[in-house]
């Protein structure tokens, strides 16, 4: 079976989307089935994660998002799908028709996947896939679509994520004696993660916070050019010990030796919590929110940053 995924990854958009259209594909590959990945990708980290999947890469001329009707077409017609998935919360809803029903007869048996969060991205398809975080308790508008995989059950998830998740509680956590004598359960270790390249520079007010917090952590922050160099300006004067990386191919495995991880409320909090690491979350763009309450509300993350302050 011909599987393509059409999805955009890099600079403002951030990677979440491509990170799970790769899990997808790495299932369907699995399977035993062929997977094409085609959108505008942006980005070296983006880059190496598609190079490292065992699928073949499209770039197109222009993003998925923008629906630009020619470019999808010519891809649809040249791998001839049986299955298309659609990751994109800015591209049309009238995408599932243009390719999978429409230029050529033989590709109308075509079943169509959409993934949506919540509102974002909502448009009919023969498969409706939304994993946030209880999807599943709350109606959905009728518009015709057919089968429904709604709720954290069915989030995509890569393998070496799963692998990840092989640790001891004991690892979890160390002990802090603070300035009484007392010694209780603390995060010593803390990773500063938001998303493949916070797009919105969320990573040196963390810090900053960290920072204000007076205790010596030892803190991994993602991040390159200006939001390293003012991450290392958060930092100044303060009892943080700082270690700064760029994207990684592996952050699962970077997340798994943290005592504590904040993150943007978007696909890293899945891993996360798939790992079971302990976390503190940020909405960084309005379609994380509804999600970051949900979490908040279920316990699965300590209090963050909504919006513009630290509750």
């Amino acid at each position: 079976m011909r599987v393509l995924l059409l999805c955009d990854g890099g600079g403002r958009r951030g990677v979440g989307h491509v990170i799970r259209s790769l899990a997808l594909a790495e299932a369907a590959v699995a399977a035993g089935h062929d997977v094409v990945v085609a959108g505008r990708f942006e980005g070296p980290f983006v880059a190496g994660q598609l190079a490292a999947a065992p699928v073949e890469v499209v770039q197109l001329a222009a993003p998925v998002a923008e629906g630009d009707r020619q470019s999808l077409i010519e891809v649809v017609r040249r791998v001839r799908p049986d299955v298309l998935h659609l990751d994109s919360y800015e591209a049309p809803m009238q995408i599932g028709e243009l390719v999978a029903l429409g230029p050529d007869a033989e590709l109308r048996d075509a079943v169509f996947s959409s993934m949506e969060d919540g509102s974002f991205g909502r448009r009919p398809a023969d498969v409706v896939i939304d994993p946030t975080f209880g999807a599943e308790l709350s109606p959905r508008p009728d518009d015709g679509s057919a089968w429904f995989l709604r709720g954290s059950r069915y989030t995509p998830v890569r393998q070496r994520v799963v692998d990840a998740r092989r640790r001891s509680d004991d690892d979890l956590v160390g002990v802090v004696v603070d300035d009484t004598g007392d010694d209780h359960a603390a995060a010593r270790s803390v990773l500063v993660v938001m998303g493949g390249t916070d797009p919105v520079g969320l990573a040196p007010a963390a810090v900053e916070l960290l920072a204000l917090t007076g205790l010596p952590l030892d803190v991994t922050v993602v991040a390159v050019g200006e939001n390293a160099d003012l991450v290392v300006a958060a930092a100044l004067a303060s009892r943080l010990s700082l270690n700064i990386v760029a994207p990684v191919d592996d952050l699962a495995a970077i997340m798994a030796r943290a005592d504590l991880v904040i993150s943007a409320a978007g696909t890293s909090v899945w891993e996360l919590c798939c790992i079971g690491v302990p976390m503190a979350l940020i909405w960084a763009v309005e379609n994380q929110r509804d999600g970051y309450g949900r979490r908040r509300c279920r316990r699965c993350a300590g209090p963050g940053w909504t919006g513009a302050q630290w509750e």
